[in-house]
């Protein structure tokens, strides 16, 4: 219980945080949120989904091959988030990028709750 927990954890956490940088890097360059920004964040997702062996392979040590495999979500969250605020500005967009990129530490700071329910719904059920 605990593995696929910390699996869904990380992987989610890592989502958010590559979501984060997807967004973060156009808005710091000035480029605020476009359906034109939003394509090129839908091109990294398939190309990093095509390439995701590939990509997982780049993982320096094997714990941290799953959060090279979940680049192409993370670009995928980030074109959604691109598309559902398209032509905001680019301090508006720095702002959602640190929303998605908080979001994904929050999860990840609530992992020992998840880890105390995933016991005691372990035990209940036995």
């Amino acid at each position: 219980m605990h593995d696929r927990i910390e699996r869904v954890t990380g992987a989610t956490t890592s989502i958010a945080l590559v979501a984060a940088a997807v967004l973060l890097a156009p808005a710091f360059a000035g480029f605020g949120a476009s359906l034109a920004l939003a394509a090129v964040a839908v091109g990294l997702t398939v190309l990093t989904f095509v390439a995701r062996e590939t990509v997982r392979g780049l993982a320096p040590v094997p714990w941290l091959e799953l959060h090279f495999e979940t680049v192409w979500a993370g670009a995928a969250v980030a074109a959604l988030v691109l598309v559902a605020f398209a032509g905001v500005t680019a301090a508006e967009l720095q702002t959602l990028g640190a929303v998605v990129g908080l979001l994904g530490l929050f999860n990840y700071l609530l992992r020992p709750i998840y880890f105390a329910l995933g016991s005691v719904l372990t035990r209940v059920t036995k």
